[in-house]
């Protein structure tokens, strides 16, 4: 039988493909009942606002939505980046066991604390 750590490999790329996915989701939704009116948001700074059955689609055009958001997609997206290199190139470590936990747990870090950091500040 097959110990665990052979198959440790497989939890990096799901990762990655978890948050590939989750950077072209919408990150916030805000509904008003009343008055007909959602706003939805995405972390690169993307927004949908609709408004009795009128939708409007653009970027933030406040800086101080649109900084937080450029730097928290930036941090996201050259973590993904990094994980998606180390796999690529580790593919026959990490199957081992032998690769280094810190190669893959600074950038996961990096991903988490991006991404409380745009909801904080939004």
């Amino acid at each position: 039988m097959r110990d665990l750590k052979d198959y440790i490999w497989f939890v990096s790329y799901i990762g990655l493909i978890m948050c590939s996915i989750a950077l072209f989701t919408p990150a916030a939704f805000f509904e008003n009942v009343i008055w007909n009116h959602e706003i939805i948001k995405w972390i690169m700074g993307f927004f949908q606002n609709s408004f009795n059955s009128v939708v409007n689609v653009g970027f933030y055009e406040e800086s101080l939505q649109l900084v937080p958001s450029v730097i928290a997609s930036s941090i996201v997206i050259l973590s993904i980046l990094i994980i998606a290199m180390g796999l690529i190139k580790r593919r026959n470590d990490l199957k081992k066991g032998s690769i280094s936990l810190p190669k893959i747990i600074i950038p996961a870090t990096c991903i988490i604390s991006s991404a409380i950091y745009w909801m904080t500040m939004m």
